[in-house]
């Protein structure tokens, strides 16, 4: 009896799987090529024997496998009734009824006596069953087995067939499918009475029923993977929270694997792939793919925030109540239609790999700005020297940022400056520090600092200091790298000198203090609404503008505004001084009086006239200078135009002034005074005492002509440098060749300085004179060019000549592009932004000011798969 039950639990051991998961897991069995199973047995006694001992206990009546056993032992036939023994041939097409339990390939023998006990060699216990080379028990398997029975996936999985490629194809396309009308077997669960659902089937489509276990295993994993768990090793019989536990699976990095495997797998065999290499590699081209398109989204996002200036941090960053702007838009992009990325975030992917920590955002940050200095640094390749601008200043957080700036002619023979880096200044600002660190960042960059042809600084002394300062000590490794001080601070210095006489200077202090008393006061802004309501309705503004502090030409624009208002401003200052302390406070009434008083003077309204009307011809220099585009040469041309139209006002003073008090005069009527002379006396220190006999002539004296005379000199005086350089290499430029012959002599020089940077030194004599009998004898005198850029796109033949004009269309005028970064930068670090670091802050500066660099993000993902190898792989290591 004991031999007999060993043989038939050999057999029927994987039907029972479900109610003895512990038993089965110690089993090992191999089924050869001849389908026979070949068992050592070893000695113990039949009590000993104890087959259900790692059996999960459990409530309610037997299972089905069970009651199959013990109808086995029940109806089991004696020895005489026996089967094809181990020497016996079994026919492998006999096939019995589907819905029937596996019936064992021979009926056991009886129990064995004594002394066939003794037999120790071929003898077992349940649970250490082991394959073995002996033949002396072969056992036929199964007659479901040997008649190849592929549509029950858990009878041939769980008797550890080895299966070839055929067998597996045929497996996964006849996998059997319970029609609607199957009747599951039930069982007692947690007290309840449970049974397979056929929707999982429909849900799930990679689960398949297995009829022998009463369980789903997944075709897939069972075929393909060679984890050891629930539905691949062994099938899913429990029926509690199943939908939930399938789910789960699906999402498991092992089940996509091998659905990807079985896509693959199933090509080949259809003949829509030639090898396993081939398989291989599509099956990871579609992971890096999939992952990608993840990465995209999160990229895409990252350069929205970037390009719109959007902080991208929430309050509750990597909670599930975060309500960051980066979140957001992720969550806008999935309610948009955006699957991949719903289905990483909220379904497969795993907690710690959805790559939208802020770690995550500050590498993609940076590989984005390291994205965009390469393209800048590929032009600055291209172009045979670069200049350096730069700035400093302090930021919202008290720290010193040093803005970093490269000028060169790209591609279209244009000047373009380019916002490169933020640099913390951490170890001071002295000229020496900021000398090595610039030079320290062009050579990080990978470029050649002998390459540098002009440095572009304001006028502060640890730039343009002539021992320490920066320039000088760049200057001292690398001569040709001249200093040129910016043009634009130049011009402001010009203006703030000029405006030192004793009526302008109380003038602008008075327009100041009367912008900070409406500033910041609602109440007091709200009556000078009502009085430009009153007075000027259709006036377009409806609010002072503050005096810039840095700038001084900027300053029109203010003065304009309050022109324009005046009569505004003085009714409502007579309008608070009326309504008294019922209304008002005491500090109100003393100011309000006192700028009543001092708006209506004679002088204050002339001096704003007169400073208006003069510095109205620096506007349009002031806008000029500011251009990314413009060279040197123009710059000059441009600074000498608005010299001569100064100098023409002041030889036609008299007319001037005449038409510029007459407008001084309306106004003075308007808030009810007139022109007058000021009190005079023998001796004056603080106040003017000019002789004069009218009005006008006291202010034309007084104001007027020390106005203009004080900026022609300053402007005059400050270009010199610049007005120098030029005309070293105006001789270049056609149309100043033509009208100015004269100035072809400074081109020596200029060709002497740069002599070594040529191509061909010793021709260039011969190309300068070529160069130059084509435009004298040019036809036409109408569209000669005007400007180095257009000369420079006409000099392909003449190497020389279109080196030198790289050069001085090269050479910086101002550094407004720095300052424009230090605008952008107000903007991105805020108050609630302080604590951004440099690398993070550089990153969205770059995105913020280089609007116009297209970002390749497929680019940028290959950049950051490669700088920060992570657990979703992107790339194809191979391709490398």
């Amino acid at each position: 009896m004991a031999q007999r039950w060993h043989q038939y639990m050999a057999t029927t051991i994987d039907h029972s799987q479900r109610r003895f998961s512990g038993m089965c897991h110690s089993l090992a069995l191999r089924l050869p090529q001849g389908m026979h199973r070949k068992v050592q047995m070893q000695t113990a006694p039949v009590s000993d024997v104890r087959p259900f001992a790692n059996a999960k206990k459990r409530k309610g009546p037997p299972s089905a496998a069970t009651t199959g056993i013990l109808k086995y032992f029940a109806t089991a036939p004696g020895p005489s009734q026996a089967g094809p023994g181990p020497s016996q041939n079994v026919d492998h097409d006999a096939v019995g009824d589907e819905n029937e339990l596996p019936q064992p390939c021979s009926p056991a023998p009886d129990v064995p006596d004594t002394d066939q006990a003794s037999a120790a060699s071929e003898t077992v216990a349940i649970g250490t069953l082991r394959p073995t080379t002996s033949s002396a028990c072969n056992t036929p398997i199964p007659a479901s087995l040997a008649s190849q029975d592929y549509s029950d996936m858990g009878l041939l999985h769980y008797l550890g067939k080895s299966l070839t490629d055929e067998e597996r194809f045929k497996i996964l396309n006849s996998a059997w499918t319970p029609p609607p009308t199957f009747a599951f077997p039930t069982h007692m669960e947690h007290g309840k009475t449970r049974k397979f659902q056929i929707q999982w089937l429909f849900s799930f489509p990679w689960l398949v029923y297995s009829r022998s276990s009463d369980g789903g295993v997944c075709k897939y994993c069972a075929l393909f993977s060679n984890t050891q768990a629930t539905l691949v090793t062994r099938p899913l019989t429990t029926c509690n929270k199943t939908p939930e536990k399938l789910k789960a699976h699906s999402q498991s990095s092992n089940h996509q694997a091998s659905v990807t495997k079985a896509s693959c797998f199933v090509e080949i065999m259809k003949g829509q792939q030639k090898n396993v290499q081939e398989q291989l590699s599509k099956g990871l081209a579609n992971r890096i793919a999939e992952n990608r398109q993840k990465m995209r989204s999160i990229v895409e996002t990252v350069i929205l925030c970037g390009r719109q200036n959007l902080p991208l941090r929430g309050n509750h960053e990597g909670h599930e109540d975060d309500r960051s702007n980066f979140r957001a838009l992720l969550n806008f992009r999935i309610s948009s239609g955006d699957k991949v990325l719903e289905e990483h975030l909220k379904t497969t992917g795993p907690k710690n790999a959805t790559y939208t920590s802020s770690r995550i955002q500050n590498e993609v940050i940076d590989t984005i700005a390291d994205y965009i200095r390469q393209k800048i640094f590929s032009q600055v390749k291209n172009s045979p020297f670069f200049l350096i601008i730069a700035d400093e200043v302090t930021d919202v957080s008290n720290k010193e940022q040093l803005a970093f700036v490269l000028r060169y002619v790209d591609s279209a023979e244009t000047p373009q400056e380019r916002l490169v880096d933020f640099v913390e200044c951490s170890e001071g600002i002295t000229g020496a520090v900021l000398a090595k660190t610039m030079i320290t960042r062009v050579a990080s960059y990978g470029l050649d600092p002998s390459l540098i042809r002009g440095q572009g600084y304001d006028g502060a002394g640890n730039m343009s200091g002539h021992t320490n300062g920066a320039a000088a000590l760049i200057q001292k490794d690398h001569p040709k790298a001249l200093y040129f001080h910016c043009a634009a601070h130049q011009l402001n210095l010009c203006v703030a000198k000029s405006t030192e006489s004793t009526y302008v200077r109380n003038m602008i202090g008075t327009i100041e203090k009367i912008g900070c008393f409406f500033d910041n006061h609602p109440k007091r802004q709200y009556a000078l609404d009502k009085a430009i309501a009153e007075v000027a309705p259709n006036s377009s503004h409806k609010k002072l503008k503050d005096l810039c502090r840095t700038r001084w030409v900027a300053r029109l624009d203010a003065f304009e505004v309050f022109i324009e208002l005046l009569s505004s401003v003085a009714h409502c200052f007579e309008t608070i001084t009326e309504q008294g302390l019922t209304k008002w406070s005491r500090d109100s009434l003393t100011d309000s009086s006192q700028f009543l008083l001092a708006i209506t003077q004679p002088s204050f309204i002339i001096s704003l006239i007169m400073t208006s009307s003069t510095l109205s011809y620096i506007r349009g220099i002031t806008i000029g200078l500011q251009a990314k585009a413009l060279d040197i040469v123009r710059a000059s041309v441009e600074v000498q135009t608005v010299v001569t139209a100064l100098k023409n006002v002041r030889d036609r003073i008299d007319t001037y002034h005449d038409k510029w008090f007459a407008a001084a005069s309306d106004i003075c009527s308007a808030v009810g005074t007139e022109p007058a002379l000021p009190r005079r006396c023998g001796w004056q220190r603080h106040r003017e005492n000019t002789p004069a006999d009218t009005p006008s002539d006291f202010f034309k004296r007084a104001v007027t002509i020390p106005l203009l005379d004080h900026i022609i000199n300053e402007m005059q005086s400050r270009f010199t440098e610049l007005h120098c350089t030029a005309l070293k290499g105006i001789a270049l430029v056609p149309s100043a060749l033509v009208a100015l012959p004269a100035s072809q002599g400074n081109l020596d020089d200029f060709i002497d300085t740069y002599r070594a940077d040529l191509p061909s030194p010793m021709t260039v004599a011969a190309e300068v004179e070529c160069w130059q009998q084509k435009w004298l004898l040019h036809h036409s005198k109408d569209d000669l060019p005007e400007t180095i850029t257009d000369a420079l796109r006409h000099s392909g033949m003449y190497p020389n000549i279109e080196m030198l004009l790289r050069i001085l269309c090269s050479l910086p005028v101002t550094s407004c592009t720095a300052e424009r970064a230090f605008s952008g930068l107000k903007r991105l670090k805020t108050y609630l932004r302080s604590s951004m670091g440099t690398v993070r802050m550089t990153g969205l500066a770059l995105m913020l000011v280089h609007h116009d660099i297209d970002i390749d993000v497929e680019e940028v993902i290959n950049m950051f798969a490669r700088r920060h190898p992570r657990r979703m792989r992107m790339v194809n290591v191979l391709d490398d």
